[in-house]
């Protein structure tokens, strides 16, 4: 009891309290940490299996930071956590690790264990920028793609372009996902980098070079695309991680992370086992496009200078698509930001409007959605101003 209490998250001092009303007077912390113990050699055993169930077509990595008392004093780990999804569409928790820093060093050992305990078939790793994980990937899993995660990309991004612009350079960036074939993905992405280029030129490069890294999703099969194109899947895990050692704050050593991390993910694992497959297996025997091979990719400047082309049809013809946007409205009563649908047209003699879609404002009342910028198509020189009109 007092163990399954401590995986669950129950602090020491509530087991305290527990324990009292089952008539025993006090149990120290000490005591729960020796009683916990009892998981080690579950724990141990479900990082160490074979990873027999593949190919696992699609891995995602991730790390989280810890506090361990070591030596007389408190320092961080990184605890490595891989998930994939196995040949029979299933997620899995491929493996856990605690290291002393987040390095390539770190990244190259957890994945040659991996390798060496059966990880095979892997065509694509999906991961936020970590420190030597692009090399480590190459080096570990020869033939493998790595999909940079679009969420933390775009975080970064926006760091290149003032607070003002965000919210519209976030938008533009947004629409790349929202195309529903991959040429229409690449294309769609160069014509973003020319509507960045004049006003934001940081932001147009750190695009550009990250082309590949950033599309590497468009390769997979159309039906896959939200589950690779980002690291969230992994996020949802973390947070549930989090919730737990949270509790603890501060672990007396690494074997305690490990004992309270790998419980919760091997429990997780049995709840993937018995849920519904996580992609369906005609879908993973599909191939892919083919994708270049995760290595370090140095800065270039070779952009295509693409006109806006959604759907394949003449730039004189009135195009459109629909995205997602962070909106303040300013009628009366309204001052918090909120999610909308909005519907890009473009026109070839006219400005281009983004109208609301969403949910309508307050009746009597009127407003104007920020969302501003100018777009500069490559076919003509002429500036067109995107602006939101309120319904």
């Amino acid at each position: 009891m007092v163990a399954t209490s401590y995986l669950l998250g129950v602090s020491t001092r509530r087991v305290d309290k527990l324990v009292e009303q089952l008539g025993i007077k006090h149990i120290s912390k000490s005591q729960v940490s020796q009683m916990a113990k009892c998981l080690d050699e579950q724990v141990e055993a479900f990082r160490t299996r074979a990873l027999d169930a593949g190919p696992y077509t699609f891995v995602w990595l991730d790390a989280l930071t810890q506090k361990v008392r070591e030596g007389g004093r408190t320092i961080n780990v990184h605890v490595l956590v891989a998930t994939g999804v196995n040949a029979n569409g299933q997620r899995e928790v491929l493996g856990l690790e605690v290291t002393s820093a987040e390095d390539g060093a770190g990244w190259l050992a957890f994945l040659r264990g991996l390798v060496a305990r059966g990880l095979s078939g892997v065509q694509l790793v999906i991961s936020d920028a970590h420190r030597g994980l692009v090399e480590a990937i190459g080096a570990a899993l020869p033939g493998a793609c790595w999909q940079r995660c679009r969420t933390h990309y775009l975080r970064n991004l926006l760091t290149c372009v003032p607070k003002s612009a965000q919210p519209w350079v976030a938008t533009l960036v947004r629409t790349i996902f929202d195309q529903p074939t991959a040429e229409q993905v690449r294309s769609q992405h160069a014509w973003v980098i020319e509507a960045l280029e004049a006003k934001y030129p940081a932001a147009c490069e750190h695009l550009d070079a990250a082309r590949e890294d950033l599309l590497a999703f468009a390769a997979f099969p159309r039906e896959t695309w939200r589950q690779i194109w980002s690291n969230n899947p992994q996020e949802r895990l973390n947070k549930e991680i989090r919730r737990r050692t949270d509790v603890v704050g501060i672990f007396p050593d690494r074997a305690a992370i490990i004992r309270l991390v790998g419980a919760v993910l091997a429990e997780q694992t049995d709840e993937w086992i018995e849920a519904r497959r996580y992609m369906g297996l005609d879908i993973l025997a599909k191939p892919a496009s083919g994708c270049s091979q995760a290595t370090h990719r140095p800065r270039t400047n070779s952009r295509r200078r693409l006109p806006l082309n959604l759907q394949k049809q003449d730039h004189s013809e009135v195009d459109s698509y629909t995205t997602s946007v962070d909106v303040t409205p300013d009628w009366p009563g309204s001052t918090e930001r909120r999610r909308a649908d909005v519907r890009v047209r473009s026109v070839a003699s006219g400005p281009e409007t983004a109208r609301r879609v969403g949910p309508e404002p307050p009746p009597k009342s009127a407003g104007v959605v920020v969302l501003t910028g100018v777009i500069r198509p490559a076919s003509r020189r002429s500036s067109h101003t995107v602006r939101s009109e309120g319904c």
